[in-house]
């Protein structure tokens, strides 16, 4: 798996907690639009792309945590209506993805 397709999980009711697989490098719009039990996302350093209302709607998700730098692009939409979330990132990685982030609780990690 490269990709994780635009609408592949939507809507899915039955995740809670998902690790993104090494091999992924694009997350596409609204992949997990709407999972309201999603509680937890690891991305790993691979992913480069995390598009428009990807992880919207997600009112339970609780924690993401990004194991990346500044390469990595996030549409400013990915995280609406994500109203628990706490970001886990890099102190550069939160830098320079300041506008994506919003006023949303961050986490450092190393």
């Amino acid at each position: 798996v490269t990709i994780i397709a635009e609408d592949a999980f939507s809507k899915c009711i039955n995740l809670r907690i998902i690790n993104i697989p090494n091999s992924v490098g694009d997350i596409q719009d609204s992949a997990f639009l709407d999972c309201e039990n999603l509680r937890e996302i690891t991305v790993p350093e691979s992913v480069i792309g995390i598009g428009s209302y990807a992880f919207r709607g997600c009112k339970n998700l609780e924690t993401i945590t990004i194991h990346n730098h500044k390469h990595l692009v996030i549409a400013s939409t990915a995280f609406a209506a994500c109203d628990k979330l706490t970001i886990r990132c890099t102190k550069e990685f939160y830098e320079y993805h300041r506008s994506a982030i919003g006023k949303r609780p961050v986490q450092f990690i190393d």
